[in-house]
């Protein structure tokens, strides 16, 4: 890993860069261990997790990481106030295991501290740049795994999924595209952690396939390419398909590299067509998902019945909650069930935080609306689109999937917050087609 960062930077800061570099691979390792090495410690390889968060966290306060004079900090600190008076307040009204409180304060508050850790501690783009070209090259044996998992029978070892519950002590159903074709799950334990792999890779993959002034070979980009397109193609997910077929066309839409622009769209279309000829069951399997799941609702249908808060929710609503951190699957350790306050995002921040949660939810609204803002600007002087690239993505994450439900999406999303606070205040300024590396560091 000590390649992966500049020999000038500070030992503090290589070892916090190697720690997000490891977070992620523990996030992407963490579903292996739950399902096929150590079934029955699925909750503590969970814990092991947050302890890790817990003491970099820690460390970071010790070692003036963070800037607490910074706008940034003094507001999530007034939002921990908030959220820890709000958790007191409803302890002493609603009648709650204090377990679930502390699922919500971590849901709420604690990951948001790492997002920011993450942030502070890449001081130049040449930095956050190593550490994206090594999550890139995780997408090579991932794919590898997926192809196999797609044609291996579904009740084989590598096809067991952690459904159950956090409790379980083995595998339990099985989801399939159609009958006997997987969902694949990859090194995940279900098949959302998958697709959170997969979107929060392919804006990465776009700037690297595209945009990376550094030359990357044609044979690389094959290989890359050939990889990506399969994880998505075998996923058997409505979703991660529309998702990358939007995020192509806005690829390709602000791509300003002239002679590459053409490149990159001829070899998207030979592997694409390589890709169809090789899975065409896979393809088939998920058309015939789209025409089956549908139910005569319309997509854009669907997208506004999980944007906005149900019926149901106002229904149900009351200014103080029904208890934050109740409506996450992490929850179920202390209640038995998911899914109590709804399966949408807002509905269940709104179920769990009342007034609180109807903040939190036009925060995250306001947050993805500055950041793809400021990432416009920054496209629209320097022609660098992986800040838009990922600024969509990222509202994509915090609005419409479940963050503070689903423990893998929500390790997602604290990593693509801290990596787009990068992204959108630390990047390469670009003049006459040719890269200067004086970087933007007004972060610091």
């Amino acid at each position: 890993m000590k390649s992966l960062i500049d020999d000038n930077t500070s030992a503090d800061t290589i070892f916090f860069q190697k720690f997000i570099t490891l977070f992620f691979l523990y996030i992407l390792l963490e579903g292996a261990f739950r399902k096929w090495l150590l079934p029955s410690l699925s909750t503590p390889i969970i814990l092991i997790r947050d302890f890790f968060v817990i003491f970099i966290i820690t460390q970071g306060i010790i070692k003036k990481v963070y800037n607490f004079n910074s706008d940034l900090e003094k507001t999530l600190l007034g939002w921990t106030i908030l959220i820890i008076f709000w958790i007191v307040l409803q302890s002493t009204i609603n009648e709650i295991n204090v377990g679930i409180f502390f699922v919500g304060f971590r849901n709420w508050v604690l990951y948001f501290w790492f997002s920011i850790l993450i942030f502070r501690s890449f001081k130049d783009f040449y930095e956050i740049d190593k550490i994206i070209k090594a999550i890139i090259y995780t997408i090579i044996p991932i794919s590898i795994l997926v192809m196999f998992q797609h044609y291996l029978p579904t009740d084989h070892i590598l096809n067991i999924q952690v459904t159950s519950g956090l409790k379980s002590s083995g595998p339990s159903m099985i989801f399939t595209v159609v009958k006997d074709i997987v969902r694949v799950t990859s090194t995940f334990s279900f098949t959302t952690g998958h697709s959170q792999y997969i979107s929060f890779i392919t804006p990465l993959i776009f700037y690297f396939l595209i945009e990376r002034e550094k030359k990357v070979s044609f044979f690389i980009k094959l290989i890359l390419t050939f990889s990506f397109l399969t994880c998505v193609l075998v996923s058997g997910s409505r979703g991660l398909v529309l998702n990358t077929l939007g995020m192509i066309m806005i690829a390709l839409f602000f791509n300003k590299s002239g002679k590459s622009f053409m490149q990159n769209f001829l070899i998207l279309f030979f592997i694409s067509l390589i890709c169809f000829l090789i899975f065409e069951r896979s393809i088939n399997a998920t058309l015939m998902r789209f025409e089956s799941a549908t139910d005569g609702i319309f997509f854009y249908e669907r997208i506004f019945d999980t944007l906005l808060p149900s019926p149901s929710t106002w229904y149900n609503y009351t200014i103080l909650g029904k208890g934050i951190g109740l409506g996450s699957n992490l929850s179920q350790i202390f209640t038995g069930s998911v899914y109590l306050l709804g399966e949408n995002e807002a509905d269940r921040i709104i179920g769990e935080g009342g007034f609180i949660g109807v903040l939190f939810y036009m925060l995250k609204i306001i947050i993805s609306i500055y950041c793809i803002k400021k990432a416009k600007k920054i496209y629209k002087e320097n022609y660098f689109a992986l800040p838009l690239y990922f600024s969509i993505y990222t509202a994509i994450q915090l609005t419409l999937h479940p963050v503070t439900a689903q423990i893998t999406t929500h390790a997602f999303s604290s990593l693509s917050l801290g990596f787009l606070l990068i992204l959108i205040n630390v990047y390469p300024i670009k003049k006459n087609n040719n890269i200067d590396y004086n970087f933007n560091k007004q972060h610091h």
